[in-house]
């Protein structure tokens, strides 16, 4: 009987760049508190938002991604606004806080962007939505247009801006190649 012979290989023969984007996104998770809202959840379905609060759930690999691919497309807003080759708009602010305090509770969020047409003087807000398909969006969703009247009130501008972005997942697939003996080897 002949012995099957097992190949060993050391861990960094092979990355597994999935796992290097898990450990790169890794954040502290923190349950949400009682008495404190946030504007995204305006319009959502209420019974999501009651769960979130009462049975928290710490956000799946994916879904970190997914909202990293929203960080990076706004990152670009940011730099596409800020550009000298737009020359009509400034950028004045960025991802800035914004709170209102009630008797019970505080609202807390951050605007994504507030931006100067120069033509006309005019302040708008700027908030970007990263989305999957550009096509269901030739009208706003309800709850983003109450997160962005939210901004608007809290900030006293009333100009505003939703921007809907297509984006990708963040998913890759890594391959590993080497040369042996002049030939390639998967």
């Amino acid at each position: 009987m002949k012995e099957k012979k097992e190949e060993t290989k050391s861990e960094s023969d092979d990355i597994n760049f999935n796992k290097l984007i898990d450990n790169y996104l890794v954040r502290e998770y923190k349950p949400k508190e009682i008495g404190r809202y946030y504007p995204s959840e305006i319009g959502s379905c209420l019974r999501k938002v009651w769960y979130s609060y009462k049975n928290p759930k710490e956000a799946e690999s994916d879904l970190i991604k997914i909202f990293e691919a929203g960080n990076i497309l706004h990152d670009f807003v940011v730099e596409v606004i800020r550009s000298e080759k737009n020359p009509d708009v400034d950028l004045l602010k960025w991802e800035f806080s914004v709170k209102m305090q009630m008797p019970d509770f505080v609202i807390s969020g951050r605007v994504d962007d507030l931006m100067l047409i120069k033509i006309s003087n005019k302040q708008v807000l700027v908030e970007v939505k990263s989305t999957k398909s550009i096509k269901y969006t030739e009208e706003p969703r309800e709850a983003h247009i109450m997160q962005l009247m939210f901004y608007m009130h809290a900030t006293g501008i009333h100009n505003g801006l939703l921007l809907y972005i297509k984006k990708i997942l963040c998913r890759q697939n890594g391959l590993t190649l080497s040369i042996a003996r002049g030939k390639l080897r998967k």
